[in-house]
């Protein structure tokens, strides 16, 4: 019988995985806004330039899809091995029949319905009652995890109108149950209603002092107690300050929670200072801090472009090549206001160049003239805008490998610190019940696993890290 640790397979994958994003960092740090002003064309190898003229924007679907190739199309051997590779190493972002929640058409429905039940399906093994749910917004999970399935529910949320809504949802639901149940039943539901605090979460936050704020708010007495942490899309850094109140707090059971906004992850070479990426020793000592660059690059959604590909949706893609032909004008005769965040300007079949210059520009002292907008070099490289669709579809090939690195990243972060925790109380008396204490029963080893629980074409963040403590 083989046996794998699978802290070493983590470390291969992710050594193999930083070794292809050093080796491309050239494509990940181009902006495609920058296309025209640095001559991006040129920065690709001759063989993928070739792949631009000779491969129409139809099949450029079969070039960005990880698991299609056409039959009969050649492509550069350079660019087979980078896919073939990337397809290996990526953690899959398709769900398998099990998980997917096909009946639900919606974003949130779908994200709620598997939130809910891998909530519920964990902390009942773990026989948990007590659930902390950190980004929770209006609440919507957390009605139905208090509501539905009877759990004690703590919502933390930072937005305060965003808590004075849930409580007034909490408020309406109760009214229209009142109409449904009689009294006794009533008083039931009203007593698993969720408790919503206006909290931040920060990355020293201890675990006694946010162990206190649950004892203050369900007025518990003692330490020997344990709670779950849900986070749905917790933004930026709180993912990571999620992670680290896990593995510090013995009192917390499992996690489960699934990545946003990694461009707002804090990254630095500098020791002295807390980053959120990376978390794991390994990958401290084994790379460098991701670029900005590359982490928005792992926010974009593939399976939606290469929809649009296949589908020929091409007014969505344009738009890639009004935003560099912008940049260049801006770049030329406003150089201050340089690769400034514009407003956002939503694609439709009629929009214009013109028009979504005037969009775009609505918030800056710039106003462009019928010569900047019709000039030769403008109308040249708005003519040449499948080759800035093209160029980005190279980008996006490696999105999913930034985001596998951050994930594994987190699962062996976690790995690591479940290894190193021992039972604080242990002795020979102790161990006739450890497993009934609470800190034994932490503290023994953490689990972990990343699956894919939402259809990625609805909800392109929509891998899962769950963790317990468990073993």
């Amino acid at each position: 019988m083989v046996v794998y640790d699978e802290n070493l397979l983590i470390k291969s994958r992710l050594r193999l995985c930083l070794e292809i994003l050093k080796q491309y960092d050239w494509l990940l740090e181009s902006y495609v806004l920058d296309f025209f002003i640095e001559n991006h064309m040129q920065k690709l190898p001759k063989s993928w330039q070739e792949i631009l003229k000779s491969v129409p924007l139809e099949d450029f679907y079969y070039v960005l899809s990880l698991s299609s190739n056409k039959p009969h199309q050649i492509y550069p051997l350079s660019l087979i091995c980078l896919k073939t590779l990337i397809n290996i190493l990526v953690l899959p972002r398709q769900t398998d029949n099990n998980n997917k929640i096909s009946f639900f058409q919606t974003t949130h429905k779908n994200k709620l319905k598997f939130s809910e039940k891998i909530t519920y399906d964990i902390a009942s093994k773990l026989n948990v009652k007590l659930i902390v749910d950190v980004g929770s917004g209006l609440g919507h999970l957390t009605r139905v995890l208090a509501y539905g399935f009877q759990f004690t529910v703590f919502a933390i949320e930072s937005n305060h109108e965003l808590i004075q809504q849930a409580r007034h949802l909490d408020s309406e639901f109760e009214m229209i149950a009142q109409k449904l149940l009689n009294d006794e039943e009533l008083i039931e539901l009203k007593r698993n209603r969720p408790i919503h605090v206006n909290k931040s979460i920060q990355f020293d936050i201890s675990s006694s002092c946010f162990l206190q704020d649950l004892k203050d708010a369900f007025g518990i007495k003692d330490d020997n107690f344990k709670f779950g942490i849900i986070g749905l899309h917790p933004c930026g850094d709180l993912a990571a300050y999620l992670l680290n109140l896990y593995t510090n707090c013995p009192q917390a059971q499992f996690i489960n929670i699934a990545g946003c906004c990694y461009h707002k992850l804090s990254t630095t070479k500098n020791e002295n200072i807390n980053t959120t990426y990376p978390l794991s020793n390994f990958c401290k000592e084994n790379s460098t801090p991701l670029s900005y660059e590359a982490k928005a690059l792992a926010c974009h959604a593939i399976e939606t472009y290469c929809q649009r590909l296949k589908s020929k949706d091409y007014d969505h893609l344009k738009v890639h090549c009004f935003r560099a032909a912008l940049e260049k004008i801006i770049n030329d005769k406003w150089p201050r206001y340089k690769k400034m965040g514009l407003s956002n300007v939503k694609s439709n079949p009629n929009l214009n160049f013109k028009t979504y210059c005037e969009t775009a520009l609505r918030k800056l002292d710039v106003k462009l003239s019928e010569q900047d907008l019709n000039s030769e070099e403008t109308l040249r490289n708005l003519q040449n805008w499948q080759d800035v669709v093209k160029y980005y579809s190279f980008r996006l090939m490696l999105a999913p490998l930034i985001e596998t690195v951050i994930l594994l990243d987190r699962k062996l972060y976690l790995l690591e610190k479940g290894k190193k925790k021992k039972c604080v109380n242990f002795d020979l008396i102790h161990h006739i019940h450890h497993q009934s204490c609470i800190y034994c029963y932490s503290f023994l080893g953490i689990s972990c696993k990343i699956v894919s629980g939402f259809d990625p074409e609805i909800s392109p963040r929509n891998q899962l890290l769950i963790s317990d403590k468990s073993l």
